[in-house]
């Protein structure tokens, strides 16, 4: 991923009207929507690093904006490709009580990023124990130095002898109390704690923050816990359900029926 010290702001949005069988593939809410949906159906390499999957079998399409402040010598943040499939049909019979959209990072500065310390095999002694996320969670002085960087013009950051950059971003909220660091891949299913590309500005819902509720930390919060359960009650793969946080955790939790 290529990287620049400039600001910028990232608006994805999923159409969430499509209830889909197959699940696959930040960011406030500001003046720029982009309504469609965000679909796709890919295992997990292990790389420590997602690239957003390409869309197999039925999908729904999926498109992301990004909007780029800079000086007039950089180049605009690129724009994913919207990717288009045949539509699915439903696995459930009942979906929630939806909105029209739910946040998402853009994949092109927030892929999702694992810990190669949980794998298929491991789930037993990793994420499936109690209390061992707290065990790998980043303290907070690291956390909150991420987050004013990605409110601001990026830089760097070494975490246990490890170097990242970090992008900028210009947030529509000058609140950055109204957003959570989110782990994009949460813990509870293998995320990288660290990485930034695995950590991105979720706004709070309403009205601790700017998102609508039922589309922002608070509801990815229920997806990521019911997804750690199916993982770990063999429902899930790991490497499924790490793809598919990645790519649309709306679409995941529709998937588990985390809104029932």
């Amino acid at each position: 991923m290529r990287w620049a010290a400039t600001r910028r702001i990232a608006v994805t949005f999923t159409d969430l009207s499509i209830s889909s069988g197959c699940v696959g593939p930040r960011c406030s809410i500001a003046a720029v929507m982009l309504a469609g949906a965000s679909l796709g159906a890919a295992g997990c390499s292990g790389a420590s690093r997602l690239a957003p999957p390409a869309p197999s079998g039925a999908a729904v399409a999926s498109a992301a904006t990004a909007l780029t402040t800079a000086p007039p010598d950089h180049a605009s943040s690129p724009t994913a490709p919207p990717a288009t499939a045949a539509p699915a049909s439903p696995t459930t019979a009942s979906a929630p009580p939806a909105p029209a959209t739910a946040v998402l990072p853009d994949p092109a500065f927030t892929p999702g990023a694992t810990n190669p310390e949980v794998t298929q095999a491991t789930i037993g002694a990793t994420i499936c124990t109690a209390g061992w996320t707290a065990t790998v969670r980043p303290p907070e002085s690291y956390t909150e130095r991420i987050k004013h960087l990605e409110d601001q013009s990026g830089g760097a950051v070494t975490y246990d002898g490890v170097t990242y950059r970090v992008h900028g971003f210009e947030l529509p909220d000058p609140d950055v109390g109204h957003f959570e660091l989110d782990h994009l891949i949460p813990l509870e299913v293998g995320g990288s704690p660290t990485d930034p590309d695995n950590l991105w500005m979720e706004p709070y819902e309403l009205p601790e923050g700017d998102a609508r509720v039922g589309t922002g930390s608070q509801t990815k919060d229920k997806v990521e816990n019911v997804a750690s359960a199916a993982v770990c009650a063999g429902r899930l793969t790991l490497a499924d359900a790490q793809q598919q946080m990645a790519a649309n955790w709306y679409v995941l939790g529709k998937r588990l029926d985390a809104f029932g």
